[in-house]
């Protein structure tokens, strides 16, 4: 049973679905390209790495990027937890009750196995978005606006994520977001970033390469962990 607040939203945004064989498959490439979801916020935290400033200022960029980072990848996980943990929701385009009309689109058919909540890319970039607020507070909340606008709106569009599963990742986002860049747990990663920091032969290689992950969203390790999951099933 679908509740009335996402019937509503998906009926409104699934209307236009199928009118346009063009609008569809850009929709489709915003909602499943690299290039535009997670690429823009590893650009932004590293330009504002490597941005000239007073040694304060830079300073301070530099811990709160440290921190977003790792804010990341925990909420990657948190979200990963949370869809294996919760009861198993079905994808609007997957669930008949939902009465979803599946535009023209590349099928993501591995997703028929993942619960849709919480929405991932929410969560993450949410998180990523929040983080930034603190280094620049009129692009964190641009960038907040663009996780709502253009990562989360195609994913409803094409039927991957109910409206709720978008709205409750990125809050849980915002909240990761902001306890990993404020309080006691800023405090306590800063002095330990700074100490890795002291070793950039492997500091960067390292964040380099967490970089490339959150940008993916783990595309690549998630993959690598299906395949084995499905492989172990099979000999059984």
């Amino acid at each position: 049973m679908v509740n009335p607040f996402d019937q509503a939203i998906l009926s409104a945004v699934n209307s236009i679905a199928g009118k346009s064989y063009l609008f569809d498959h850009c929709i489709t490439f915003i909602a499943t390209s690299d290039l535009v979801n997670g690429l823009p916020f590893i650009c932004l935290l590293w330009s504002y790495w490597f941005r000239a400033g007073t040694a304060e200022s830079i300073r301070s960029a530099r811990d709160h990027i440290a921190c977003t980072i790792a804010g990341g990848i925990l909420a990657i996980v948190v979200a990963r937890i949370l869809a294996l943990s919760l009861p198993f929701r079905v994808r609007p385009r997957y669930n008949p009750e939902a009465h979803f009309h599946i535009p023209p689109s590349w099928d993501r058919a591995d997703l028929i196995d993942w619960s849709s909540f919480p929405s991932d890319h929410a969560v993450l970039f949410s998180a990523l978005a929040t983080g930034l607020i603190f280094v620049s507070r009129r692009v964190g909340i641009g960038a907040l606006a663009y996780v709502a606008l253009i990562i989360g709106l195609p994913r409803v569009y094409l039927g991957y994520h109910y409206p709720t599963d978008v709205l409750v990742g990125m809050l849980l986002g915002i909240a990761i977001g902001y306890t990993f860049n404020a309080g006691a747990t800023y405090e306590a990663q800063t002095r330990i970033w700074r100490r890795c920091e002291g070793a950039p032969a492997i500091f960067y290689p390292a964040v380099f390469a967490l970089s490339e992950q959150l940008a993916t969203l783990f595309g690549e390790m998630r993959r690598t962990a299906y395949m084995l999951i499905n492989g172990i099933r099979h000999f059984w």
